[in-house]
């Protein structure tokens, strides 16, 4: 070729930019498989990792052996890559057996875990072996820890719970010593007592207090257990004092019982006290209970006297007023009368009716007999006289009387009127007869005047 000989130049300025030096703050990391790992690159304005993340730092759970790389740059011009390594050590294999288990509720369930060298349970427990009971149906896990790089992995394990019976028992469990009851239960199958009895009802008579116990299960196969308590409450002994007495007839016989509660007798009364007067020989019966309901029962005999038999002569008696009576007692030794005579007879003048009390005393055993006597009174019959009180000596003085229809006077003469000529001062009376045979008078002083 040829050449003319001529020339140009020309030129280029090239600026470097400088490379970014990219460097991990953590250069390689040995962690148990699975475990979170950071990473933070720095030195570049963006970056992007090898897992595709575009922060400066990163958390990564490798399962093995990993190289994790970062590009970083400047103003998207110059690059520069940075690694770091991690090494993974193996988790143990941790299992568990059973991993589920159906217990009944409150009953143990045993679990045991294997592939780690220690252990811990979501229950606290340590150790290969654990032993749960769960209240009702749950999920618990159980970590296992590596002895040599204290890697751990965890496992969970479910248990199921079923219910157990819920056991009832109905019949009294309070009785006196020498009663009986029946117990019956209810709520399971399959009842049985801790007498030996298989049966859903037992029938006892303890002596003392005694516990029992019933058992049963459900479909499910649980079983549940409950004790009842049977309490004996002992019989009151009963004391009464006295145990007999010895009353007149009428009269009043007093008994006290003691040791229950409260009490009832025979005739009715209530409280620890009984009083009666009973009109012939009488066995009272008392039944004492205590606190509990427990009763026993005990008798009284009460024995009497007979009383005297008080007969009065004459039984009864119809008399003027103020007339005197003797009435006479007998059958008695010693008499009280009620008009305050103490002898077999008394001699009483009434002025109206009246009832006379002879009470008599038997010597032997000093029982009291009374009778009574009705005592009627008649009237009198009341007469006046009329008449002058003062005359002088000489005259006559007429006098008149009524008031019965049977009239006579103190001088002799019969009759109403009576005229009189006394010289002295003097007192005339006029007597007069009723129906009744009564009598009753009256009198006029007539005073005497001289000339």
């Amino acid at each position: 070729a040829l050449f003319s000989g001529c020339f140009s130049t020309n030129s280029i300025v090239i600026t470097p930019v400088q490379v970014p030096t990219v460097t991990i703050a953590q250069s390689s990391g040995t962690i148990c498989a699975g475990s979170p790992l950071s990473f933070t690159a720095s030195g570049a304005g963006s970056y992007l990792w090898s897992n595709g993340a575009t922060s400066s730092v990163i958390t990564v759970n490798p399962l093995s052996n990993t190289i994790y790389s970062v590009t970083g740059n400047n103003s998207g011009l110059c690059f520069t890559t940075a690694s770091v390594a991690v090494v993974t050590n193996s988790v143990p294999l941790v299992s568990v057996s059973p991993q589920y288990a159906t217990v009944c509720a409150m009953s143990p369930a045993s679990f045991t875990a294997s592939g780690a060298a220690s252990y811990l349970w979501s229950n606290g427990a340590t150790g290969q072996t654990a032993v749960i009971n769960p209240p009702g149906s749950a999920i618990y896990s159980v970590t296992g820890t590596d002895g040599a790089n204290n890697c751990q992995s965890t496992v969970t394990l479910a248990i199921t719970t079923n219910a157990n019976p819920l056991i009832s028992v109905s019949g009294s469990t309070s009785i006196c010593a020498g009663q009986s009851t029946t117990l019956s239960a209810q709520g399971a199958q399959n009842l049985s007592w801790s007498t030996g009895l298989v049966s859903a009802s037992l029938g006892i008579s303890p002596s003392v207090t005694t516990t029992y116990s019933v058992w049963g299960n459900n479909l499910a196969g649980c079983s549940a257990t409950l004790p009842v308590l049977v309490t004996v409450n002992p019989i009151p002994t009963l004391a009464l004092l006295p145990l007999s007495n010895t009353v007149c007839v009428f009269s009043n016989a007093t008994f006290t019982a003691s040791g229950a509660n409260s009490y009832s007798w025979s005739n009715g009364a209530t409280g620890n006290v009984l009083n009666v007067a009973p009109s012939a020989a009488t066995v009272y019966s008392v039944t004492g209970s205590s606190a509990a309901g427990c009763s026993s029962s005990a008798t009284v005999s009460v024995f009497t006297n007979s009383l005297p038999l008080i007969s009065i002569s004459p039984a009864a008696a119809t008399v003027c007023a103020l007339s005197q009576t003797t009435f006479v007692a007998s059958g008695a030794l010693s008499y009280t009368w009620s008009n305050g005579s103490t002898a077999a007879s008394t001699a009483i003048s009434p002025p109206a009716a009246t009832v006379l009390i002879a009470s008599g005393t038997d010597p032997v055993n000093g029982c009291v007999g009374n009778n009574t006597v009705s005592i009627i009174t008649n009237s009198l019959p009341l007469i006046s006289v009329s008449g002058p009180t003062s005359i002088c000596i000489g005259q006559n003085a007429s006098l008149t009387a009524s008031g019965s229809n049977s009239l006579n006077w103190n001088t002799g003469v019969n009759g109403p009127a009576l005229v009189v000529s006394p010289i002295t001062n003097s007192a005339y009376v006029a007597t007069g007869t009723n129906s009744n045979g009564c009598i009753g008078s009256a009198s006029i002083q007539i005073q005497v005047n001289p000339l």
